[in-house]
């Protein structure tokens, strides 16, 4: 419920943009709770519009690659200490080549970047969604 008054919001105060909430097992319920909210401007895991939020799946290497160059272009700006701390335990192991969490650690600042990064690549351009407001 706070995640999705957060994301509420942060939707209001930045004029209503493109959103996408990881779908995933906790992700669905959060985008849930915000469509309740009414949050309505999504990006859709499907090309029928069903299914809000992006889906990690097989294109998690790639994703993480991705990240990886903007990264090493130094295209990104983190300032949050707990979000850098993720990056530097993100490792490469047998098991996961392009990065893992190392054990102990999370990576959903990570992750987010990833998302992120895939988002851009897919956002509508060209279209203005005008919205009225109340000075």
């Amino acid at each position: 419920d706070e995640q999705a008054r957060i994301a509420w919001d942060l939707y209001k105060r930045y004029f209503e943009p493109y959103t996408a909430a990881e779908r995933n097992a906790c992700g669905l319920t959060l985008i849930e709770k915000m469509k309740d909210l009414g949050i309505d401007n999504w990006y859709y895991h499907d090309k029928r519009k069903e299914k809000e939020g992006w889906w990690t799946g097989s294109n998690r290497p790639a994703m993480v690659m991705d990240l990886a160059d903007v990264v090493y272009d130094r295209a990104i700006n983190e300032p949050n200490p707990e979000a850098l701390k993720e990056f530097h335990s993100f490792i490469k192991t047998d098991k996961y080549p392009e990065g893992v969490a190392r054990g102990g650690c999370h990576d959903d600042y990570v992750m987010m970047w990833a998302i992120a990064i895939q988002i851009r690549k897919h956002m509508p351009t060209g279209k203005i969604r005008i919205r009225t407001f109340a000075w």
